[in-house]
């Protein structure tokens, strides 16, 4: 007999407000989503797959791109499920052009699935519908969602809420009613996840704290959750047992979770552990959301904790639950990664906390005192909507303007530079216009960022090989420069070729810039610093741009800007003494000699400090200038015969 799942038990409105949910979340995405291009990572997916790796994903070779997924632990992690999607999506464009549309109407779905599993899941939490809606909204129009949907296959983060959101709703919903039937959709759910992204694996241990939390930790349940966690931990040893060569991996010795903890925790101590946490977060939380309603929520609850001794044991173990559930999701980030796309997960816990305070306000008997505080929550609330929902157009805004810029400079390059031709750049987006302009250029990294870690620059011998004479392509350095680097989170991508210079190059001119700007409501983003400021382009792209205070001046402005100067490469040789001068004798006749570029200077070692300014407006008493050590010797030596 075939195995039956577990009916949900809809009632007919509750299903057709799940289907209009889920139908008006999906076209309200296609709709915002919809243009011609593809962001980062897709984007370097695809130009890595085309232009570097020899076109290996195609559509003719997807059985080969599902074995490799399963058979090999990748340079992110073990994660075949997306690998799988992000290899077809890299041979999708590699056959069709970087067209998005297909992925759009496919994300589009998912953000409605997404949709709908949180309302379930809010309604194990907070009493009203409307605020099951507005802790949705919170979510979904938050700057980590919305920019993080802006990628539809390299890493499809609606995929991730799914698997998280799924997996508990399944789990509630075996508590409500401990149909067993529910735990056979509850152990693929928890298999899969992980495979999605290492992150889902949270879901397993939250389960077990519920279990305790009820004191019911002996379940079954409970050891199907406990097996998850091992699996989570492990996340290739069940493919393992099929592939000879997948080596069975810790989850934190693999990937980015490697390259993030191993280089430096393991050799400090805890103190140096802690300074090196990026406390910044914390004030993220306060940029992502609106920080009216944040500190808010933050002032209820703990007056709540306080004084209010009315709330039964049950409503505390759900908010317990959301607030570990928080803490898992949010904690890591501490340690891991830095981009504000990564606390998208921590916002499905905070923005039903967040909507329950605000239940409970408007829930309170009406006496005097809570009139007032009534008021002052609904002037939040409505503040907090109009600030929140400026989301919604700033992210799509300031998108469209970075890759109208990024394919105006593509075409350009297509028409005024030949084929082949190397552009070294600061920027991560050099593979993005090396995908619009479709492989016309050579790209090089000069502060890492493309995929192809083998052309990433990182000392002056890196640079000789554009100075071999059989090379024989020009050579360009694109740099891209934040109007303000003052409390910018990519402050340090600068390009110290240019700044510095080791050859000789010469300025082409600024050729393109960005300048996108857009407004917020919320008072409390005034006091809020420079440097947490919410990013509102493509997540992989937050360190390139300035995004902080409109440059110019408006109150109530933001703005994401950038400017791109263009260098020709005019030498044929790396200076002998760059890019900074070096000192070759001291007081040689009351002259210091100097070594810089390639030329040998000699100035009285009276006078202070080499300076090439002072030098060319003959600020010295008496300078000596020559091509080598020994010639700038005889100079000197002629002088005092």
């Amino acid at each position: 007999m075939a195995l039956a799942l577990p009916e949900l038990h809809f009632n007919r409105p509750q299903s057709r407000e799940w289907t209009y949910a889920f139908l008006g979340s999906a076209i309200v995405y296609i709709l915002w989503r919809w243009s011609d291009f593809l962001v980062w990572d897709d984007t370097s997916s695809a130009g890595f797959n085309a232009y570097s790796n020899g076109g290996h994903f195609a559509l003719s070779r997807v059985t080969v791109i599902v074995k490799e997924a399963f058979a090999y632990v990748q340079s992110d992690g073990y994660r075949p499920i997306s690998a799988i999607i992000r290899g077809i999506g890299a041979a999708y464009v590699l056959a069709y052009g970087p067209n998005p549309a297909i992925f759009i109407v496919a994300n589009g779905l998912m953000c409605g699935l997404v949709l709908v599993l949180l309302l379930r899941f809010a309604r194990e939490f907070l009493a009203q519908t409307a605020s099951s809606y507005f802790a949705s909204f919170l979510f979904l129009a938050s700057t980590p969602v919305l920019t993080g949907s802006l990628v539809l296959f390299s890493g499809i983060q609606f995929l991730v809420f799914v698997f998280i959101l799924a997996t508990l709703n399944v789990y509630f919903a075996y508590e409500k009613c401990t149909d067993k039937k529910w735990l056979v959709v509850l152990v693929p759910l928890l298999i899969i996840g992980p495979w999605v992204r290492e992150f889902v694996g949270i879901v397993a241990p939250l389960i077990l704290v519920n279990e305790l939390l009820h004191r019911r930790i002996m379940g079954a349940v409970s050891l199907i959750a406990a097996a998850g966690f091992l699996h989570a931990l492990f996340p290739t040893f069940v493919m393992s047992l099929f592939v000879s060569d997948l080596p069975i991996a810790f989850v934190f010795n693999i990937g980015n979770l490697r390259n993030f903890i191993a280089p430096e925790a393991s050799s400090e101590n805890f103190t140096g552990l802690i300074a090196r946490f990026h406390w910044r977060i914390v004030l993220d939380l306060f940029s992502i959301l609106p920080p009216s309603l944040v500190l808010s929520a933050l002032l209820i609850f703990t007056y709540r904790l306080a004084f209010d001794r009315t709330i039964s044991g049950e409503h505390w173990r759900k908010e317990v639950f959301l607030l570990v559930f928080f803490a898992a999701s949010f904690l890591p980030f501490l340690i891991l990664f830095n981009s504000q796309v990564h606390l998208a997960y921590s916002l499905m816990p905070l923005s039903v906390l967040i909507a329950a305070q605000v239940e409970y306000v408007l829930k309170l008997q009406a006496s005097p005192k809570w009139r007032a505080i009534r008021a002052v929550i609904f002037a939040v609330i409505t503040i907090a909507v109009f600030d929140h929902a400026t989301n919604i157009y700033a992210v799509r805004h300031v998108t469209h303007d970075i890759y109208n810029t990024i394919i105006s400079l593509a075409h350009r390059f297509q028409r005024e530079v030949p084929k082949g031709t190397i552009v070294i750049s600061n920027a991560h987006h050099l593979e993005d216009i090396r995908l619009y302009a479709n492989g016309h250029i050579d790209p090089w990294a000069a502060v890492g960022g493309i995929p192809d870690r083998s052309r990433w620059l990182y000392g002056a011998d890196d640079y000789r090989r554009f100075f071999d004479p059989e090379q024989g392509q020009g050579v360009l350095l694109l740099d891209v420069r934040k109007p303000q680097l003052s409390g910018q989170r990519g402050s340090d991508r600068v390009f110290r070729q240019v700044q510095d210079p080791i050859f000789a190059i010469e300025m082409v001119g600024r050729i393109a810039s960005v300048s996108s700007s857009y407004f917020f409501f919320d008072p409390l983003r005034l006091l809020l610093p420079t440097r947490v400021t919410a990013w509102t382009g493509p997540p992989d792209l937050e360190f390139d741009f300035y995004r902080g205070p409109s440059l110019d001046g408006a109150l109530f402005g933001k703005e994401v800007a950038a400017d791109y100067y263009l260098y020709l490469v005019t030498g044929d040789r790396i200076w002998r003494w760059a890019p900074h001068a070096v000192l070759l004798k001291e007081s040689y006749f009351s002259f210091n000699i100097v070594g810089f570029r390639d030329r040998v200077y000699a100035i009285p070692q009276s006078e202070g400090a080499f300076d090439l300014e002072k030098i060319q407006k003959k600020l010295y008493s008496k300078t000596f200038v020559a091509n080598n050590y020994d010639e700038i010797l005889r100079q000197i030596d002629a002088t005092l015969e």
